[in-house]
């Protein structure tokens, strides 16, 4: 996954961290805002270490032992058969019903309740007919990485990575990172745009326009004045909106990459900090992404009964330091021995006749079911 990780830094984080230290950080430097420019420096560099520690981690994928590799291809095969052949009798049972013909659409739902009650034995909750395995709690198969991953969030697509158990920390460390490395950029680009329109506009004689400063105006004051204190210059009109507009946009003519920065890193820290903001959620109630977007602890009468929560401080905990016990328990093959659940007889791996259609379940199986 390196290569996809390197690309990825390239064009999210590099490209923009490059054109500001190139164009905009020195005029920042001169005018004594360094301390600004050190700080982007350091969020760059905390941001693309989270962001390679997400993207080349291992989320917590459950491996997947030989013998059920093979027998992948048969169980895929049954579980769609068995399907389609739910979808088929569905189809037919509500077909007879607007004919009128009831008693034979009880006889093709009989049918397949018959099938749905094999299925479920077959196939329990928590079976993954990929892997060949029953899941442990809370884990879920990536279909873009193709492995089941344990307290699986989600497939991010900046990191080339699923996000579980074992990246999660530095998922949200990156994303928060990138959240404040971008509103550094913005403030900084932001601040070289006013600081550019501002002496521009100390400069403006309202007459006749942008003037630069006479170098000998203080000696002459004093030759004549002597050793007297001048009088203070005339106050200059407050300038208009019109001639602010103008130098902001002379500004932004002047630096134009610092305008383009303000713009991308606007967008990229507002959308970050919604995101964060989500995930921070999420962590105080020790929810995933998947688990929050499928309401899998929502009961019937609405509530959510989440039995993983274990206190404000104690789901923190999990999510940014997880238990390397549980680690372990992901770092081997799971099979019918090492599963939390044993597997049954018909999906074990173990078991050398792969399973089939049971006659009595659905009679005579379609042409090319099996």
């Amino acid at each position: 996954r390196l290569p996809l990780v390197l690309v990825l830094w390239f064009l999210l984080i590099l490209l923009e961290t490059a054109a500001f230290f190139v164009w905009v950080a020195p005029g920042l430097v001169a005018w004594g805002n360094a301390p600004v420019v050190l700080a982007a420096a350091l969020t760059f560099g905390a941001s693309s270490g989270f962001m390679f520690a997400a993207g080349l981690a291992d989320p917590g994928g459950v491996p997947v032992s030989a013998a059920q590799r093979a027998q992948r291809a048969q169980v895929e095969r049954v579980s769609t058969a068995i399907e389609e052949r739910l979808d088929e009798l569905a189809v037919k049972a509500a077909v007879l019903s607007q004919q009128g013909r009831h008693s034979e659409a009880v006889l093709f739902l009989r049918e397949g309740k018959a099938l749905y009650l094999e299925q479920q034995r077959r196939f329990p909750d928590g079976f993954c007919t990929a892997c060949v395995h029953l899941r442990p709690p809370r884990t879920h198969h990536c279909r873009i990485t193709d492995r089941c991953v344990a307290r699986y969030d989600h497939y991010c697509c900046y990191i080339g990575n699923s996000v579980g158990h074992n990246n999660y920390r530095w998922f949200f460390g990156f994303v928060w990172a990138t959240a404040l490395h971008a509103a550094l950029v913005l403030t900084a680009s932001a601040s070289r745009l006013l600081l550019l329109a501002a002496s521009l506009l100390a400069h403006h004689d309202p007459h006749h326009g942008p003037v630069r400063p006479h170098a000998h105006s203080h000696e002459a004051a004093a030759a004549y004045y002597g050793d007297a204190s001048p009088p203070p210059p005339p106050p200059l009109p407050r300038p208009s909106a019109l001639v602010c507009g103008r130098a902001a946009l002379e500004a932004a003519r002047t630096c134009p990459v610092a305008m383009l920065l303000c713009l991308y890193c606007a967008a990229v820290s507002a959308l970050l900090v919604g995101f964060g903001s989500f995930h921070a959620l999420l962590i105080s109630r020790n929810l995933t992404t998947y688990e929050h977007i499928k309401q899998v602890y929502k009961g019937e009468d609405g509530v959510v009964r989440n039995p993983f929560d274990r206190g404000l401080l104690g789901n923190w905990a999990e999510a940014l330091m997880p238990d390397a016990t549980l680690r372990r328990v992901y770092s081997t093959p799971l099979d019918d021995r090492q599963s939390p659940h044993p597997l049954p007889a018909a999906c074990s791996p173990s078991n050398a006749r792969p399973p089939t259609l049971p006659q009595a379940a659905v009679g005579a199986p379609p042409r090319g079911m099996l």
